[in-house]
């Protein structure tokens, strides 16, 4: 694990416009996450922590502060922020397209090969491989979310960010998830989580990060 930070938030601030009123929601966190590891974000719901994440993928833009990304603070042409791959709330697949087509067509935009065989295997990989010709529109939550994961491996990015990734998957599901994303971590990924099911993930990540009312309250390493 490198003690370099490949994913880095300067005194971030975001305040959100709500009528006349403005709603500070982040109050001046600074983060560095370090290249190769798994980092989970901890806090109660209101706390900043999914901002922080979209404000680290490039989503959404901070009011104050700055972020860099592999050192780089700008990203004139995207490609830099193609190097993030992100999972919020929504799976961000299409319904109507099936399991392989939503594949291919990720792996293809991010400039990845989208050899069949190996995006066959990876639908076995997610249990998805006897749904795999059917319109997601069809699949169930978890089914969908299982999907929305496996759309992060073909995508090429080097950072992951996953904002509440086991939502709606059961205990197998979850099984699949961890080995994962332990997987990708030891194949030199950088992950970034948020999750509710902490005690899951604590074998495996490398530091917690706890955010409470917008601030940065306590790192464990």
């Amino acid at each position: 694990m490198s003690d370099t930070p490949i994913l880095q938030g300067i005194d971030l601030k975001k305040t959100y416009q709500l009528g006349r009123l403005e709603v500070p929601v982040l109050h001046g966190a600074s983060i560095q996450i370090q290249a190769r590891a798994w980092t989970t974000i901890l806090g109660t719901s209101g706390s900043g922590k999914s901002t922080l994440l979209q404000l680290l993928g490039g989503i959404i833009r901070p009011t104050e502060g700055d972020i860099s990304i592999m050192g780089n603070s700008g990203d004139s042409d995207g490609t830099v922020r193609q190097k993030v791959a992100y999972l919020g709330h929504q799976p961000g697949v299409y319904g109507e397209l099936n399991a392989l087509e939503n594949l291919r067509f990720f792996a293809e935009l991010y400039g990845q090969e989208a050899n069949e065989s190996d995006l066959d295997k990876l639908l076995v990989r997610f249990a998805l491989e006897r749904a795999k010709n059917r319109p997601i529109r069809t699949y169930s939550r978890g089914m969908t979310q299982r999907l929305a994961l496996a759309r992060m491996s073909v995508q090429g990015s080097d950072i992951w960010l996953l904002d509440e990734p086991m939502t709606g998957l059961d205990a197998a599901g979850r099984d699949i998830f961890v080995e994962w994303l332990n997987e990708a971590k030891n194949a030199g990924k950088t992950i970034v989580t948020i999750t509710h099911a902490a005690d899951l993930l604590k074998p495996s990540v490398d530091r917690v990060i706890t955010l409470e009312s917008g601030r940065l309250k306590e790192a464990v390493t």
